[in-house]
């Protein structure tokens, strides 16, 4: 990483994630053999039993709801949320779901309906000193009825306690039928330091923000929980899922995004095999990272067998299934993950973009636009909204959803390549090049992806560049090079031998 990507960032990678104690054995056993060999995954119909349910964020009550404890609210119901999630009878929304509902005075039916749940998980908490109390009620959706309510007043240490007996009572309220194997889960617990869970929760909180900063504030907590238990596997999973989703975004280079990220999650994996979100980020890491297909598939199937209702791991494996040219498949499991998190914009926009690239552009628009019903403000939406209407000739409707794009991001550099191509293949040659020049600017202070500086030369005609960057994305291990066998915007380049090669070299030559 840069000096500069550091100063920006505002937090020391290399040297806080030097000092995570994490074993180089780890990493290289999972990366060379696995001896789980699934056959392949299929998404868990929801059926008669299945229920579902939308644990909303906990209302913080007293001082602690303007002070530093205003993370607690949303990290226990992010903590209630990954454990009823191994439960197969149980469909929980996830995280991100939840969080729009986080306003006291929320009408607790109108979120079920909103969310498509059967029941509503409300609390409150409340912390002073040494102590914290829970109130908890379970409401049906259909109806109003109260099917269980609690209060539990108890010393912080005794916080796992509380956290179990609430899990607990949920499935009893809901006369969920458990095995063995799922009442375990129930009461299982990742670290036993009330100190390393709080920083874990903090790092929850600010994860689910979804900003550059907030990842940054994240970052810093997981590794503070992690410096106090270092055998914390979730804390090394949330580290894994951080930097593969900066290495989405694009703000570091890939070996300070991907390559921590299959790092941190490859330790998680190594402490506890059955938590489906490492193998997950391990999954994605080892395909956008590695470029290592067989890998990738065989840790997003492992997440999926250990947690059928893991939306994230159903969206990254259709986005592999969607880059081998498997589009049916890819859409299967968009469907699955979409059944999971129904107002998902990210879940939403995976069906458009996996219509883009197997050229169902009239499809991709429709989907597109339910994208920006849900959320306006989804600065991923409008940069992929921007390539069916490229390929369809609508270059100011294109133009239009790039510039908002970039205007949401705050100028990722990503947004504005894309943009660079919408202006080159409109004619507008000198404001492509215009931005080539912003873009060869800004290389010098923060990271810029070559594969997106490729396609801007591809749509100017200038093919012999365009191969160039290609080049350099996989000196870079660019994760977007996992679209090259698919991406519209490459067609010009595909009749030339060394196309061909390109995709040889990557895994998924003919």
């Amino acid at each position: 990483m840069s000096e500069r990507d550091e100063e920006r960032f505002g937090i020391d990678l290399d040297a806080a994630t030097a000092r995570l104690p994490v074993h180089a054995s780890d990493e290289q056993t999972l990366l060379d053999s696995s001896p789980f060999t699934p056959p392949r995954n299929q998404a868990a119909p929801r059926n008669a039993l299945t229920r579902s349910i939308a644990v909303l964020p906990f209302k913080t009550l007293g001082a602690m709801a303007s002070s530093d404890d205003e993370y607690l609210g949303l990290g226990l119901a992010d903590a209630l949320i990954t454990t009823l999630s191994n439960l197969r009878q149980l469909v929980v929304r996830p995280t991100n779901a939840v969080m729009r509902f986080s306003d006291p005075g929320q009408d607790l039916l109108i979120a079920g309906q909103e969310l498509a749940v059967d029941v509503v998980l409300d609390g409150r908490v409340r912390r002073t000193n040494d102590r914290v109390r829970v109130t908890v009620q379970l409401i049906s959706v259909q109806g109003g009825a109260p099917l269980w309510a609690e209060k539990f007043d108890e010393k912080w240490t005794d916080i796992f306690t509380v956290q179990d007996s609430i899990s607990e009572q949920v499935a009893r309220a809901l006369m969920l039928q458990l095995s063995g194997a799922e009442r375990k889960l129930l009461t299982k617990r990742e670290t036993k330091n009330t100190d390393a869970y709080q920083a874990y929760l903090r790092g929850r909180f600010y994860w689910n923000k979804f900003t550059e900063e907030s990842f940054q504030r994240a970052i810093a907590a997981f590794i503070e929980a992690i410096n106090i238990d270092p055998e914390y596997a979730l804390a090394y999973a949330g580290l894994g899922d951080l930097y593969n989703w900066l290495g989405v975004l694009g703000a570091l280079p890939p070996s300070d995004t991907w390559g921590r990220g299959r790092k941190m999650s490859a330790r998680a994996v190594a402490l506890d095999d059955t938590l489906a979100e490492a193998h997950a980020a391990l999954g994605f890491a080892l395909l956008c990272y590695d470029h290592d297909w067989a890998g990738g598939e065989r840790e997003l199937q492992r997440a999926l067998e250990l947690n059928p209702h893991y939306a994230t791991a159903h969206q990254w494996y259709c986005f592999q299934l969607a880059a081998e040219g498997r589009f049916a498949e890819a859409l299967q499991e968009a469907q699955a993950a979409l059944l999971i998190d129904p107002l998902s914009p990210s879940i939403t926009q995976a069906f458009g973009w996996i219509t883009y690239v197997a050229r169902d552009y009239d499809s991709s628009i429709e989907y597109h636009q339910k994208v920006m019903k849900l959320d306006p403000q989804f600065a991923l939406g409008h940069f992929s909204a921007g390539r069916p209407l490229i390929q369809k000739g609508m270059h100011a409707e294109a133009i239009a959803e790039l510039q908002q794009a970039i205007e949401l991001s705050n100028g990722s550099p990503v947004m504005q390549a894309a943009l660079g191509h919408a202006y080159a293949v409109a004619g507008r040659e000198s404001e492509a090049r215009a931005i080539l020049d912003k873009l060869n600017d800004l290389s010098q202070k923060r990271y810029v992806s070559a594969y997106h500086v490729a396609l801007l030369y591809c749509g100017l005609g200038e093919f012999e560049r365009a191969f160039e960057w290609l080049e350099k994305t996989f000196k870079e291990h660019d994760a977007w090079l996992i679209w090259l066998r698919v991406e519209p915007q490459l067609d010009p380049l595909r009749s030339d031998p060394r196309f061909a090669d390109l995709l040889r070299r990557l895994g998924l030559g003919r």
